[in-house]
């Protein structure tokens, strides 16, 4: 198959990559990183659940929620990534799909044309990447918000141990 996408690189990726990350800052606030306290609520020990009071509770299971929105920003931004490969590959494979048998499986079509299209390769690859990325914000933004949520549940348990 012809490349008739040779002009083009993946510089156009970074460019829509800068959008984003400019509409997610004006968007929302700046959300906190992974720091200590985080790192030490995702380990913590079975002892030390048991020693925090309510507020405590509630006020770590609150930075639990707010790395889990930093995760949610981070998983956005990666989905926005993938669906604009995802969007270029489409339209690469609009353009060679007649060139093709008609019976042909729409996977092996659709792998023929990538594999003769230099950028379409890259952009797979990079699809690729950032499905596997996507995958694991997923699992780990489920565990972060469920710890999350059983801390604050803990602390209005402790909170009605501690009234009465």
């Amino acid at each position: 198959m012809e490349d008739d996408n040779s002009e083009l690189d993946l510089s156009v990726m970074k460019d829509f990559d800068n959008f984003v990350k400019e509409f997610t800052m004006s968007a929302s606030a700046d959300v906190p990183q992974l720091d200590s306290t985080v790192e030490d609520l995702l380990d913590i020990s079975y002892e030390d659940l048991l020693s925090m009071n309510s507020k405590e509770c509630s006020a770590r299971s609150f930075k639990l929620s707010g790395y889990a929105m930093y995760i949610q920003g981070v998983f956005n931004q990666t989905k926005a990534r993938l669906n604009w490969c995802e969007d270029v590959l489409n339209h690469i494979l609009s353009k060679e799909w007649a060139n093709y048998d008609p019976y042909m499986k729409y996977e092996l079509k659709r792998h023929a044309v990538i594999s003769g299209n230099e950028f379409a390769q890259k952009v797979e690859k990079l699809r690729s990447r950032l499905q596997a990325r996507i995958t694991i914000l997923d699992g780990k933004l489920i565990d972060v918000r469920g710890m999350a949520e059983k801390l604050n549940e803990l602390a209005r348990r402790k909170s009605y141990d501690e009234r009465g």
